[in-house]
């Protein structure tokens, strides 16, 4: 049996870290409650970990950005800018 630490250790995260978990997961395993102490069977624990690890591997890996070439201003005009004046003459 699993308790909240140990599983937390199993998958290299805080029991905070578990706790944001099994909030948002919805595959999460429900515990078995003794008293107030929350446990997990192996079998809880594996299955969770080979869906998380089955996901991972059916999801396509994000695209990577392509690079551009960098392009000439069409208008070679700064008008980000303060305008500037010509100097008065003496």
């Amino acid at each position: 049996m699993f308790d909240k630490k140990d599983f937390a250790n199993h998958l290299k995260m805080s029991s905070s870290g578990l706790d944001k978990v099994r909030s948002k997961d919805p595959r999460f395993p429900i515990p078995m409650r003794f008293g107030r102490s929350l446990r997990w069977t192996q079998d809880q624990v594996e299955g969770y970990v080979k869906a998380c690890l089955a996901q991972a591997q059916a999801a396509p890996a994000p695209a990577m950005p392509q690079a551009q070439e960098p392009t000439a201003p069409a208008d070679q005009t700064d008008t980000t800018g303060p305008a500037m004046l010509p100097a008065p003459a003496d």
